[in-house]
Formats: C-alpha cells, structure tokens, sequence
C-alpha cells in the first residue's frame, strides 16, 4: 500500500525504505516479537525486494549505537558487581545536605549528573551514573506506612531519578561541545560559515543548561517527588559499619573497573584526532574482558558469560534497528524527496526555522539525532545564511532538538535509560513528550531572544 502511494513521488528503494520503517515502527509500539527480531526485518525485505543485496544490508548494521549501548551498560554492570556504585552511594550517605529528605537526595544526584554530563557525553554519564541513582531508592525509610504506601513512595522516587538522569544528563550536554556527539556534528558544518570557539559555545550553551536544569528539577517535583518531599532516609549505624568492612571487597576488580572509567573519560575529553566518540566505549568494551584482576584464576575484570547476560542486547539492536532505517531513509532519498518539494527560498526566515525544528523533533524521534542533525543542519544552513541568520544559533538549535527521548529507538541516551531502568515504552512517550516539548521551548527563546536583540 505504502509503494501504491508513494510510486510516483518516491524512488522504488524509497517507497520500499517508508514501508519498511512504518512496519517496524508498528511492530516495536505493539511488541509484535522481541525488538532485536523486529530490527532485522530490513535484512530480510532489503535484499527480497531487490533493493541491495544481504551483503550491502549487512553492512548497514555496523552501527557505532550498537556497541555504544552494549558497552555503556556492560561497564555500568561493572560498577555494580564490584560495589563502586555501593562505594558512591557511602559518599552520599555521608553528605548532611543530602541526607536530609528525599528531595535533597534526589536533587543533589541530579545536579551532580548535570555537571558531569558536561565534560563527559550525555550516554555515558547515564550509563555509569543510572545504576548509582536507582540504588539511593533503598534509602528511603519505609517505617510506619503500610506496604502499598511504600512501594508508591519508592516507585515516585524511581521515576524521578530515572527521568531526571535522562533530563540532567541532556541539560549538561548542552553546556559544551563535548557534552554530545550532535555538538560536534553541527559545529563541523557551522565552522564552513563562521568560526565558534569553545568559549563562544559555552557562553551560550552553559546558560541554557542552567535553565533546561532548573525546568527539569520543577517537573520531576511536581511530577513525583513533591509528595514525599519529607519522607525520610533510612541511614543506619549497621549498615555504616557494614559498609566500611565491605571496602576492601574487591579490590582488584574495583581499581580496574575505575581505571577503565577514568581512561575512558580522558578519551572523551582529549578526544585524540584518530579516535572518535564512538569508538571510545568500544576500546573500553575491549579493556572490560581483556584486563585481568586475578592472574592466579585466570579472571578478568568482566567475563564473556557476563556478556551475554548482560548486555542489552536487545536493546542494542532496537536502536540499530532505527539507525538504519535513518540510513536507508537518507540514502534513498526520502528525506531529500521531502526538502525539495518544499519551496525554501521563496518562503520566511522564521517559517524555514520553525519548520525545521518541528522536522528535527520528528526525525530524532524515530531516527538517529546523529544522522537527523547532519541531514537538518546541512540542508537547510545555506538557506538560513542566504536570508541573513546567524548559522550558529540556527546549529545549536538544531544540536539540542537532536536529543531523542520519546522512544527507546530514538538514541542512545534514551535507549540506555530504557535499558537500565524498566521502564515502559508508553511511560518512556508519556515523559519524553514533556521532555521534548521542554526542548522546543528551549529554543524558541533562544531565537526570540536572538531576533528581539540582533534583528
């Protein structure tokens, strides 16, 4: 039906791409069979329909989301099993100001992803920093309220740290261009117009951070932790003793693991030229299975048993599933069908830029933000230079709309959130929608304000 349509406005490649991608959609929403089986549906109608061989499909699944997620998790499970995420949580338990409701542990977590998040990629902080925050939900005192109560209570105060994870790691994104790979991807475009230093993004990205934080403390509070704000935290003298016997538990393993982190945030920071963001979780992926913390046994910081059962895979594959359907999307030329049939140049600034990000939100959404900002930026900055815009703020925009989180498939933030943390896919749109509309009001007033100064 979709090829009936779309016959003469799309390529036969094209028109088969749409289709395709409308039923993996529909089979991800309704959970038809397993996600991971679902994403191989474009390597059986891809080479069927004659549209490119098994070979050339296969190729479009060497996708760097894939092991992305995969190792991002796997070291997350690292912190866990070796109790770093433990020895994180004694920091906490040992801080007065956290310590005095659940509404100051909540807040002084998040803020405390935030910054991180902006010196370190958005994934990989809610990779290593999700597994810290779901175990603070033991901390709440359940003394006194019925069983039904305190599940609620400890359900609200999940949700709050696994969505406020998710929004406080965008937020501090957003300050530097480190802080995501859509930074990096639009400065590079932007760059062939106009020259943007660090300090000239930070000077512009860190305050809307700030206030995308401070939008996301309102809406967790009043979405979950306004009503146990003073439920009290369950701190022991036991358990306190208990964890200083336990902290030398796993010595070897623990150094290693946080060797293996820190090594890994020195790549993300110094990024060396012949080393990509993406490449970097690969190389710790590498170093999980092949240091080792016991010679003797012949044991090593993860083992291939773990692998299996642990990485995610599932979920891997869900997001490399939409990366490439971007792909063939984009190559087939869809999206391109759907910029030339839009008259740009005859049409206003402001109309071009509102569209575009209405366009962003739908793409990232459902595609690869990576490839959604490439497509977007790329396309339409010479027409935004042309009528006189500034190329930059038009670039950011397009960079912070490029954090997909109203799907598990919308990258790789969202997916490892998804991942981590037992969410339902109708919970993840029902958040992600506040979360998206959040951004969009982001970067209108960013525009406004740019319009009402310098234009």
């Amino acid at each position: 039906m979709i090829f009936l349509i779309t016959k003469n406005i799309l390529t036969i490649e094209g028109s088969i791409a749409t289709g395709t991608f409308i039923w993996v959609i529909i089979w991800w929403m309704t959970q038809v069979v397993p996600y991971a089986i679902t994403s191989l549906l474009p390597l059986i109608v891809f080479p069927l329909t004659n549209m490119s061989t098994l070979e050339e499909t296969l190729v479009l699944y060497a996708q760097p989301v894939f092991f992305w997620i995969a190792s991002i998790v796997l070291l997350g499970y690292a912190f866990q099993k070796y109790e770093l995420t433990d020895s994180l949580v004694r920091i906490v338990k040992r801080n007065k100001f956290f310590l005095k409701s659940a509404k100051h542990l909540a807040f002084g977590y998040l803020a405390s992803v935030y910054l991180i998040s902006t010196v370190i990629s958005d994934t990989a902080v809610i990779g290593i920093m999700l597994p810290v925050g779901i175990s603070l939900v033991n901390l709440i005192n359940n003394k006194g309220i019925s069983e039904i109560e305190s599940q609620n209570v400890k359900s609200s105060f999940r949700k709050a740290i696994v969505l406020g994870t998710l929004f406080s790691a965008i937020s501090g994104g957003m300050a530097t261009i480190m802080g995501t790979p859509h930074n990096v991807i639009a400065l590079s475009i932007i760059d062939k117009y106009t020259t943007v230093s660090f300090i000239d993004w930070f000077k512009i990205g860190f305050p809307i951070s700030l206030f995308m934080l401070l939008i996301n403390f309102v809406l967790m509070w009043n979405l979950f932790l306004k009503q146990i704000s003073n439920v009290p935290l369950n701190i022991h003298e036991e358990e306190k003793q208990k964890s200083t016997n336990n902290t030398n538990r796993f010595r070897g393993g623990k150094r290693a693991t946080l060797a293996i982190f820190l090594f890994m945030i020195a790549l993300w920071i110094i990024a060396p030229k012949n080393i990509s963001l993406w490449e970097v979780p690969i190389i710790g992926l590498i170093l999980l299975f092949t240091i080792p913390v016991d010679l003797k046994e012949k044991k090593f910081v993860l083992e291939w048993k773990e692998l299996l059962d642990n990485g995610q895979w599932n979920v891997a594959m869900l997001a490399t599933g939409g990366a490439v359907l971007g792909n063939a999307l984009s190559e087939y030329g869809v999206f391109n069908t759907i910029l030339k049939a839009l008259p740009l140049y005859g049409l206003s600034v402001y109309f071009i830029i509102g569209l575009a990000f209405l366009v962003m939100i739908a793409l990232t959404n459902n595609f690869s933000g990576t490839a959604a900002t490439l497509i977007i930026v790329q396309s339409l900055i010479p027409v935004i230079v042309e009528k006189g815009y500034n190329p930059f703020i038009f670039g950011l925009s397009i960079s912070i709309l490029g954090i997909g989180v109203m799907f598990p498939w919308s990258g790789a933030a969202a997916g490892t959130t998804f991942a981590m943390s037992g969410l339902a896919i109708k919970d993840m749109f029902k958040y992600g929608l506040m979360g998206t509309a959040l951004l969009l009001i982001t970067v209108l007033l960013l525009n406004g304000l740019y319009i009402a100064v310098y234009l």
